[in-house]
């Protein structure tokens, strides 16, 4: 369990996120795999003040060549967020 966990199929983390509305958030987001050929996917979830989900944005990974990507995503969100999470991430 611990082998597993110290080197995950696929990784990611936040880099940066900007509020840009109450109805958006911008994210940009890195992502690792030591198998990048492998299909993934990363879900991330914004977060009201109040630690409500106010939003969800679901990154699908097709294969590539490349095993650090960098993403630039839009949560699109239904009341103003202050956080961005990384729910999961898994490789299909």
């Amino acid at each position: 369990s611990a082998l597993y966990n110290a080197n995950p199929p696929v990784s990611a983390r936040v880099v940066s996120f900007t509020v840009t509305s109450d109805q958006t958030v911008d994210v940009r987001l890195t992502t690792q795999r030591p198998d990048p050929q492998r299909p993934a996917v990363c879900t991330l979830t914004a977060q009201a003040v109040t630690y409500d989900t106010v939003g969800q944005f679901v990154l699908e990974l097709p294969p590539s060549d490349q095993k650090l990507e960098d993403h630039d995503v839009t949560i699109r969100t239904f009341k103003r967020a202050t956080s961005v999470k990384i729910e999961n991430c898994t490789p299909r």
